[in-house]
């Protein structure tokens, strides 16, 4: 209980005066004759105090008086506010998900906050979102040992949530879990979630086949301390590599390319021994749709009709693949889907120049210098919609068309060597073209973690329908049946710097959750109904009960 105006209460002094003077009062008593005839003097008065059953409207009027005085004190009493409330901010993100001897670690920070037992109510936000984001109750411990841990990168979010709470609210906001720098607001508050051991994890997979059929893998690892050797594992349906990678010190970075033969729909890649954190020593890599079926519309060069044969060998099609059409100039406006057009130069052209070229899938991996020494280009360039990304002394060489709205993806080759068709660049330059003509349908790909539509289940490892779509890393089936790879980053072990002091700063601001809820409109409210009760009970008795007169006296107006 605390008073606003305490100094009001010293009116309660002269209201018990009055209190006890009307309950006590001083009343004659009158003596009567025990013998009518007996002659006797007059007896002195004596007065007696004594306290005599009050009347109601009395009562009611002392009653009202001592809570006018009461209300005028501003009494309150402290307690919780909806508006003043604390949030907890739960990093449900991979480094706080990780596992502190069997629990989550943003549960062991929890925990340590409910230690301190300085939060009564509180609305819980997890980060990432579940289904009941935001509750207001006394049991958000338990609310937050519900919460099931993720592989996801939760620092932006964590850090979008703190502001929305800033801007929001009024009360303390506490994030469990760590995970945000420090921010200068006395009101945010950071509970770590604990160090944890060394860590290494795998910081990036891709995959390529290459024209004999061979999956290459990359694959880059990073430490948050000195790991020492590092075993990487790269594996299909039909073969695995491995190599042996050495970190030393904290941000450490190594990378390695594993070539799997026979790899299949879906590549496993692992690393051993793994860090403290379980969640980024897997990866995977899954192949979505299919490669492309290649078609000669006209009488092609030798050379480019061995690599097509090579190609369909090892990119084997399946009733869903895109068909991609070889024509030349004359007959590529009758091809209405992906093709790839060759320029008959045997009629002369321009040779000789600076080779230049622009970062595209389609050029990669040629020495285009070499290649280009002795060639011929052709006089007239692409037609319209196509964008040159090899030039020769100015003059566009190879071109290419995006998919638009009417037109699919295409390839223009003006050029033509020699010596090309001998050159290893030959090979990636065609498999580069028909593979980014037909979509790279036939692409290794996978994702980061991130949430994902509630039809979609995870199928490795070993997923159940409890899992939180897409927030946990492996192999999962998407709402149309197909599969596809979500990966983990690599999580950083280092505790987050909160000062050592969270436990006395939230503390010491505990009351700025609690408000005053004050009580005097309530006490002049009673204050008016003793009142309207005194109104309701006066009586002519009134008179006669404060001077005391003898019952039966009457008083005349």
């Amino acid at each position: 209980m605390i008073w606003g105006s305490p100094g009001w209460l010293w009116g309660l002094a002269p209201w018990a005066g009055v209190a006890a003077w009307m309950l006590l009062g001083l009343r004659r008593r009158v003596g009567v004759p025990f013998l009518a005839l007996w002659q006797a003097g007059e007896s002195p008065r004596t007065i007696h105090r004594r306290v005599r059953p009050p009347l109601v409207c009395v009562v009611a009027i002392l009653v009202a008086m001592g809570l006018a005085i009461l209300a005028a004190g501003g009494p309150g009493i402290v307690g919780a506010r909806d508006g003043e409330m604390a949030t907890i901010i739960v990093n449900r993100g991979i480094s706080a998900s990780a596992s502190r001897d069997g629990v989550a670690g943003y549960v062991v920070a929890a925990r340590k906050l409910a230690a301190t037992k300085t939060v009564g109510r509180a609305r819980v936000v997890a980060v990432p979102a579940t289904g009941g984001e935001v509750s207001a109750r006394r049991e958000w411990l338990a609310r937050i040992e519900e919460l099931a841990p993720t592989a996801m990168d939760a620092r932006d979010g964590v850090a979008q949530a703190v502001r929305r709470a800033l801007a929001t609210t009024q009360g303390r906001v506490i994030v469990v879990g760590g995970g945000v720098e420090r921010v200068d607001d006395p009101r945010v508050f950071v509970v770590p979630a604990g160090a944890l051991g060394a860590n290494v994890g795998i910081a990036g997979v891709s995959a390529r086949v290459d024209a004999a059929g061979i999956a290459r893998v990359w694959v880059a690892i990073a430490g948050t301390s000195d790991a020492g050797a590092v075993e990487v594992t790269a594996g299909g349906d039909g073969g695995s590599a491995s190599k042996t990678l050495t970190l030393s010190g904290r941000g450490a970075t190594a990378e390695t390319v594993l070539a799997v033969a026979n790899a299949g729909e879906l590549l496993r890649i692992g690393i051993s021994p793994g860090g403290s954190v379980g969640a980024d020593d897997r990866a995977w890599l899954a192949r979505r749709g299919s490669w492309p079926k290649v078609t000669l519309g006209h009488d092609a060069p030798a050379a480019v009709r061995r690599m097509v044969g090579v190609y369909g060998n090892h990119r084997p099609t399946d009733g869903g693949s895109p068909t991609v059409t070889v024509v030349d100039a004359a007959d590529a406006a009758k091809v209405g889907g992906p093709v790839v057009v060759i320029v008959a130069t045997s009629l002369g052209g321009a040779a000789g120049g600076a080779v230049g070229t622009v970062d595209h899938p389609v050029t990669a991996d040629v020495e285009w210098a070499k290649v280009m020494a002795d060639a011929v280009v052709a006089p007239a360039g692409p037609p319209a919609g196509f964008k040159a990304v090899m030039t020769v002394g100015g003059k566009p060489a190879v071109a290419v068309r995006e998919a638009g709205a009417d037109e699919s993806r295409g390839v223009w080759i003006g050029f033509d060597s020699p010596t090309f068709s001998r050159e290893p660049g030959f090979v990636s330059f065609w498999v580069n073209a028909l593979d980014w003509v037909g979509g790279n349908a036939g692409e290794y790909r996978a994702d980061t973690v991130h949430q994902l539509p509630a039809e979609s289940r995870r199928i490795e490892p070993g997923g159940d329908s409890s899992d939180e779509p897409g927030l946990t890393a492996g192999l999962w089936r998407w709402a149309d049946g197909s599969r596809g790879a979500l990966n983990a980053p690599v999580a950083d072990t280092v505790p987050d710097a909160d000062g050592g002091d969270w436990k006395t700063r939230v503390a010491g601001v505990a009351e700025g959750d609690r408000g005053v809820i004050s009580l005097s409109s309530w006490l002049a409210l009673l204050a008016s109904g003793c009142l309207l009760l005194a109104a309701a009970t006066w009586t002519s008795r009134i008179a006669v009960y404060l001077t005391g007169a003898p019952r039966g006296h009457r008083y005349r107006k």
